[in-house]
């Protein structure tokens, strides 16, 4: 079964604040009781994280 793949784009202001909300969210345990209910097993396979850097002409 092929299954979509979704994207997020999130800015934050360093990579340790980056890093400091995501331990957030896995530690959350409403994300913790969702992950365990069978229909959403196995639904995150991965993820991929890109660091990108606005431009001058960005509007970001």
């Amino acid at each position: 079964m092929v299954r979509p793949n979704l994207m997020y784009l999130t800015t934050f202001s360093s990579k340790e604040s980056q890093t400091e909300h995501w331990n957030k969210f896995r530690k959350d345990p409403e994300w913790l009781r969702m992950k365990e209910i069978p229909k959403y097993k196995k639904t995150v396979s991965h993820s991929d994280k890109y660091y990108l850097y606005p431009t001058d002409y960005s509007d970001l």
